[in-house]
């Protein structure tokens, strides 16, 4: 009787569609501290998809003022030309921040 009730739902189209998550719920999400000074806290993504640039635009910003850098990157690129990037241009006018937010990203992780 078993194997029959898991046919038939897997055939059902009424149970497919109301098939509820089983999973934990995620939680609510946190927010993020307010920083005390500027350049203390900075969020880094990647914009891609823009029409004028042949590439992608590394972009860094300040969490406290909104203030950003753009960087241009040309693909394929590698952490290490990222990590001289955030140094040649953020690093050595603002000093190394005490967070740094991130999408995950696998180039990020790396």
């Amino acid at each position: 009787m078993e194997k029959d009730v898991k046919y038939f739902v897997m055939r059902c189209e009424i149970c497919k569609r109301c098939k509820y998550g089983a999973s934990a719920s995620p939680g609510l999400l946190q927010p993020l501290p307010i920083t005390e000074r500027l350049w203390q806290h900075i969020t880094m993504n990647f914009i891609k998809g823009l029409s004028f640039s042949h590439g992608f635009i590394y972009m860094i910003v300040n969490r406290l003022n909104k203030s950003t850098h753009f960087m241009t990157l040309i693909h394929p690129y590698s952490a290490t030309e990222i990590a001289q990037c955030f140094l040649d241009n953020v690093f050595k006018l603002h000093d190394f921040p005490n967070f740094i937010t991130s999408d995950k990203g696998a180039i990020f992780v790396s």
